[in-house]
């Protein structure tokens, strides 16, 4: 907990990566700078999607149940893949990379269509021939394979993957549990759509998620989970004057809440939000000063941090302007514990409300999957009146699920409130576009008609307004814990 590591466990790391329009800037120069033939910094390229796919089809016996997949996705993938992006600056790398690869095959060989998929891919990788158009093409898509032959299977696991130059390619992969599912209709047409939370063991955050056509809607349920947790449970509370915005959205937030939620529900929130709040509080004043304090804290659990971490945290208390963690910080991560810990019913409500604030995520994803926007094509052509003329698709494609968000929510304060919370994001890109369009800023609190208004903008903005309604049925309750490793004892 003390220091962040190089290279452990992505569920305690916050989600980096500077959102969609620092995505986009790189994406953006990664062209510019290919395309001039420079490559003397990091440049962010290809997401790995393209409209149309190939199928995988399988040639050999399906042996998946003799694969500890859980193992080869929360650890050996991601150890692979970094040891492999950092093949010019690390100590050892042939020997460390060797070693990666080795381990990674032996779990992977009672199944020989994983084998082949892997055996190609790190041939690709290995050989450094990312630049080229075609095998780069062929990476990106061997990820895809992998997502399809699991989920023909009914193996729960996703892979993401990207190339960066810095200035050589870099091979960027990323690995997911698929914990539930549900369907949206889409102007009538129903989309299934994927809860996915991110599994593998690499500390650095995507700069960016989109769901395509290729792939379906696919929701990142971890960034969900911690907004609720963070900003929505501790509005059922008393205010707090360090968040004037919850304040300004709060009582509206909390309404449609309760319109939505059964009564138990809420009455455990409200129970606990305060406990909840005043951990969240001290834990985000710990955050604030880590960059004087050397002292690096993770994420804050659901139901408070456990025995050995708050021992760790007293071993630290300390005084002075900048000390790890002061006593009365500790007081309140500890108390909140033992509020939380203590709570009967609180997991399934706490689930409850995550499912519920997800809906707009939902919404959001399905709305990338209509548009059919390729998330490398960089060209200006898809219709956006709003939208400056250089404006790439991609950003264009943004603003569309935004506003689409704010058009088919049945939370209006509540998915505006989660915009809210990103106070750089609305300063520029998608976000400002779409806030400059609503005619709306975040300090006026909650729109009064946000719906319709939406719902216009969309016809004026796009030239359709495509319902979307989200199911109420989830196959599975939404983890609280970032992933499977989290809800079992040991890997074998």
């Amino acid at each position: 907990m003390a220091r962040r590591p190089a290279f452990g466990d992505s569920t305690i790391s916050a989600n980096s990566g500077g959102g969609f329009a620092g995505a986009l800037k790189w994406i953006i120069i990664g062209a510019l700078v290919i395309g001039a033939g420079v490559f003397g910094f990091k440049a962010w390229q290809h997401f790995g999607q393209r409209p149309r796919d190939e199928v995988f089809v399988p040639e050999h016996a399906v042996n998946l149940d003799k694969v500890d997949l859980v193992d080869v996705h929360h650890e050996l993938l991601g150890r692979w893949a970094l040891r492999s992006e950092h093949k010019f600056e690390m100590r050892n790398a042939e020997a460390r990379i060797a070693a990666a690869d080795k381990a990674l095959r032996k779990a992977l060989a009672p199944d020989a269509n994983l084998t082949a998929i892997f055996d190609e891919l790190a041939g690709l990788v290995a050989e450094g021939k990312l630049r080229n158009d075609t095998k780069r093409e062929r990476a990106l898509w061997l990820t895809r394979a992998w997502n399809q032959y699991l989920d023909a299977n009914d193996r729960p696991y996703f892979l993401k993957a990207f190339v960066a130059y810095d200035p050589n390619p870099e091979f960027h992969l990323y690995a997911y549990e698929v914990v539930a599912e549900t369907t949206a209709t889409l102007s009538g047409s129903q989309e299934r759509v994927r809860f996915i939370s991110r599994l593998d063991e690499v500390n650095r955050g995507e700069w960016y998620h989109a769901s395509t056509p290729t792939e379906g809607a696919v929701v990142r349920v971890d960034w969900t989970v911690q907004f609720a947790l963070d900003h929505i449970w501790p509005l059922f509370g008393a205010p707090d004057p360090k968040y004037p915005r919850r304040k300004l959205f709060g009582p509206e937030v909390v309404a449609e809440a309760k319109a939505a939620l059964p009564a138990s529900v809420v009455a455990t929130l409200e129970a606990t939000a305060d406990a909840r709040a005043a951990g969240v509080r001290a834990h985000a004043e710990i955050r604030e000063r880590q960059g004087c304090s050397g002292f690096w804290l993770g994420r804050q659990p659901w139901d408070g941090f456990d025995g050995d971490a708050l021992q760790e945290l007293s071993n630290n208390i300390g005084s002075g302007k900048c000390p790890s963690v002061y006593r009365s910080e500790f007081n309140a991560l500890d108390q909140a514990r033992t509020t939380l810990s203590e709570t009967e019913a609180l997991e399934p409500a706490v689930q409850a409300l995550v499912a519920w604030v997800v809906r707009a995520r939902v919404i959001h994803e399905v709305r990338h999957v209509g548009a059919g926007i390729d998330l490398y094509n960089l060209g200006t052509d898809v219709q956006c009146t709003v939208c400056a003329k250089d404006l790439k698709n991609p950003e264009r494609a943004e603003v569309a699920a935004l506003i689409a968000e704010w058009a088919w929510t049945d939370s209006p304060a509540t998915t505006l409130f989660r915009q809210c919370t990103d106070d750089e994001a609305q300063l520029y890109g998608p976000v400002a576009t779409a806030f400059k369009a609503l005619d709306w800023s975040c300090s006026k609190g909650p729109h009064p008609n946000l719906v319709a208004a939406a719902q216009t903008l969309e016809q004026e903005v796009f030239g359709a307004s495509d319902s979307v309604e989200v199911s109420d049925a989830i196959t599975a309750p939404l983890p609280l814990d970032r992933s499977v490793v989290h809800r079992r004892e040991s890997l074998p």
